[in-house]
């Protein structure tokens, strides 16, 4: 059941309906013909031997082909070929096959592939099945209960592609059996029902705790559905969300650096394809779980980028568990509140946002720093961690008094010109030219306020002089002090 069935054009100009349209009720229709079946007493199959449920359950399929077949036939015109190498339509498909497999997932299970998934052979399929799930038998031989690849899981390389030892036992049918109490067959058939799809991709978020991990999927599966009708929100901003509304049940780094979004394209030849591994490092998870930071880091942002006139937006949140970094937004943004005059409330920025993800990327940049540098075996390298949030707020205490020291300094009748000069300086990746302007401009002038002026000259010297790494974080929030004035 899927819109690329359809021609569309045809759909259109012979029946007057949208092949989306069509595809829900389709869906609506084979849902109702399943739960119909379920109410049946006679569907159960407690109490049934082999025989009997294998009957069963070609008489589901038939049922079911019927049905699809029912709906279908009255766009028979509109249909594509799109099975067996582009030679069929789904009508001409349901009549070949023995059972619709419900994802291309279990096409590569070996009773489901299409040289054995045929009619009339339902009875041997099935066979196969049972065969598959109480003894591990597939095709000759069963599964070797101590083997560990791509039988066991999609995403591990076969045995002849690794190249390396593993540093540790991995996992095997064997141990999954006793230390999960789980059939190991289960748990292959299970992928696919464990993923999300949504925008072309499919989802799952994982933690190592099960009934954490269970109770944000479940959530995360009602809330994609909604924003699939809005389609305003992105599948990370959704689930991260949820994550972070769990973080006070979680209070702890630990639990943090142990969530993941597992997401891949699709299947194709026994391969999964573009698979990621999307989670929160060490360094991050020790800033998102103060509450403070986390607050001003969860907003959106609006960017100079448009599609369709409509201005796109990123969430800085994203952007940081991502650990791409925030200075470019917030340049740009700044950026383009002089140039676009984004003064209105609609694409206003609290500027304490704006410092708070200076000074979080910032602190970052540092921290790479002395991993990649001479002192990753440092004894204080670990312990660095634990006091990078009260490092980010000390850094936001002295960004923040920085841009009000320079809005006192700087005239009104200036404020444009300056802006964009230092700005022009920042992109341009001119330290000293960033400081001299400033300096000529408080040396130069009468300045109401010589606190300020002092203020400033000692930041210049203390933060940007010397800094070889993150210069431009701290010369930014003087810029936003200028624009934003006394807001």
């Amino acid at each position: 059941i899927h819109k690329d069935n359809f021609k569309k054009k045809i759909l259109k100009d012979q029946y007057n309906i949208e092949s989306e349209e069509l595809t829900k009720n389709i869906e609506r229709n084979v849902s109702k013909c399943i739960s119909n079946w379920h109410s049946k007493k006679s569907s159960t199959i407690a109490g049934k031997n082999n025989e009997e449920v294998y009957l069963l359950i070609i008489e589901f399929s038939k049922l079911l082909k019927e049905n699809l077949k029912r709906i279908y036939s009255p766009y028979r015109q509109a249909l594509r070929k799109v099975y067996a190498n582009n030679k069929k339509t789904i009508l001409e498909n349901l009549n070949c096959v023995g059972f619709i497999s419900y994802d291309n997932f279990f096409t590569n299970l070996s009773f489901f592939n299409p040289s054995t998934n045929k009619q009339g052979r339902e009875q041997e399929i099935l066979k196969k099945f049972n065969a598959f799930l109480n003894d591990y038998f597939v095709r000759k031989d069963s599964f070797a209960f101590d083997l560990f690849d791509k039988s066991l899981s999609p995403f591990v390389y076969s045995v002849s592609d690794f190249n390396n030892q593993l540093y540790g036992k991995p996992q095997t049918l064997r141990n999954i059996e006793r230390i999960f109490r789980i059939n190991p067959a289960y748990y292959i058939l299970s992928f696919p029902l464990a993923f999300l799809w949504m925008n072309g991709k499919y989802y799952m978020f994982y933690a190592q705790d099960l009934r954490f991990t269970y109770s944000v999927n479940k959530r995360l599966k009602d809330l994609v559905q909604r924003s699939m009708k809005s389609g305003r929100r992105s599948v990370f901003e959704i689930t991260w969300n949820i994550i972070i509304d769990k973080i006070n049940e979680y209070k702890a780094v630990s639990s943090l650096e142990n969530m993941y979004i597992v997401e891949y394209s699709d299947i194709t030849n026994q391969q999964i394809n573009n698979v990621e591994y999307i989670g929160i490092s060490k360094l991050q998870a020790a800033l998102i779980i103060d509450d403070n930071i986390r607050e001003h880091l969860n907003k959106r942002i609006p960017t100079p980028k448009k599609v369709k006139n409509r201005t796109i937006w990123v969430w800085l949140l994203e952007e940081f568990i991502k650990d791409k970094p925030l200075m470019y937004h917030i340049f740009n943004y700044t950026h383009s509140k002089i140039s676009e005059s984004w003064n209105g409330s609609e694409k206003n920025v609290a500027k304490y946002t704006l410092i708070t993800s200076l000074a979080v990327d910032a602190e970052i940049k540092k921290m790479k720093s002395k991993v990649y540098g001479e002192r990753i075996f440092d004894t204080d390298f670990f312990s660095t961690y634990k006091n990078v949030a009260d490092n980010v707020k000390n850094t936001i205490s002295t960004m923040y008094l920085i841009q009000k020291a320079t809005q006192n300094v700087i005239k009104k009748d200036d404020k444009t010109k300056i802006a964009i000069s230092l700005l022009g300086y920042i992109k341009g990746r001119n330290k000293y030219g960033f400081m001299n302007l400033l300096l000529k401009y408080i040396t130069g002038r009468t300045v109401q306020s010589i606190e300020s002026r002092g203020l400033i000259v000692n930041y210049l010297f203390n933060n940007l002089l010397s800094n070889t790494i993150c210069w431009e974080n701290y010369a930014l929030p003087m810029v936003i002090g200028i624009i934003y004035g006394g807001d």
